[in-house]
């Protein structure tokens, strides 16, 4: 997770998958018109949010120095704006999905003895610029009955974020916390599930196990796998072709597995049961 601060005492997080680069600025450098905020970057406005868009939250205050945590949403780049200062920490601790959820926060988790909220951009960004998602329903995104996806993670927080947006996008998701549960889903839907969308590091049956199980067996030989991590190095890519994995996507970048996943549904094998 990126560590960051709404109000000084107001401590924020965004899962690092999602992020794709991070900008330290000035409160002089964002421009507010027309309601909405703006950076100046490189001779171009980037769209700018703030947790307060959404969410019950305090006021950001007077920070020197802003951080920009830089993402994709709803097929553009956008800047999540908060102050430093900025760190990461890699952590084991139960996310709590119900207590502080509402729109613009996906959840908390306790670091170093304070609450950290969990920044949903996609949320943020739907509500400053609504007309974003509308755009993309009415060039055919999202709606509709796109197919049946099977989707295998073992963290509560990142299977229902990823299933969320699936959804959102008019796909029927079967989910399952790992391998193993995942394969019994499988045996039950085998003649209505198109792609396999899985975690790589899970208990009883990793991702790359269920690949090759996948692959081992006659009727599902041919099921189009993708799988969602931040190890996709040039030997974790390898390794998961090895096992049959059709392609790597980074578990949030929701963009990157949507694109891939109307690029996998439109090809024939695909369309007839592949």
């Amino acid at each position: 997770m990126l560590l960051f601060h709404n109000a000084p005492d107001e401590l924020l997080a965004a899962p690092l998958d999602g992020v794709r680069r991070i900008e330290r600025i000035t409160p002089d450098q964002v421009e507010t018109a027309g309601g909405r905020r703006t950076l100046r970057y490189r001779d171009q406005s980037l769209p700018l949010v703030t947790l307060g868009d959404a969410a019950r939250v305090k006021p950001m205050g007077d920070a020197r120095e802003l951080a920009v945590i830089v993402s994709n949403a709803r097929g553009r780049e956008v800047g999540l704006l908060g102050a430093m200062p900025v760190d990461v920490v890699e952590t084991r601790a139960t996310i709590d999905l119900s207590t502080h959820r509402q729109p613009g926060i996906a959840g908390s988790f306790i670091v170093t003895d304070q609450t950290a909220l969990i920044a949903d951009i996609v949320e943020l960004v739907d509500a400053v610029y609504p007309e974003w998602g509308a755009q993309a329903v009415s060039a055919g995104v999202g709606g509709g009955n796109r197919g049946t996806l099977l989707l295998a993670e073992d963290s509560d927080f990142f299977r229902s974020q990823v299933k969320r947006f699936l959804e959102e996008e008019g796909y029927r998701v079967l989910d399952a916390p790992d391998g193993e549960a995942a394969w019994e889903v499988l045996q039950q839907h085998t003649s209505e599930i198109r792609v396999v969308v899985t975690d790589v590091e899970m208990p009883r049956l990793s991702g790359l196990g269920l690949a090759k199980r996948i692959r081992a067996n006659e009727r599902t030989a041919r099921l189009p796998i993708i799988a969602l991590t931040s190890l996709a190095g040039d030997d974790h890519v390898a390794e998961g072709k090895a096992a049959g994995v059709d392609d790597y996507q980074v578990k949030l970048d929701r963009d990157g597995l949507l694109a891939r996943l109307s690029q996998m549904l439109a090809e024939p094998a695909a369309v007839s049961g592949r």
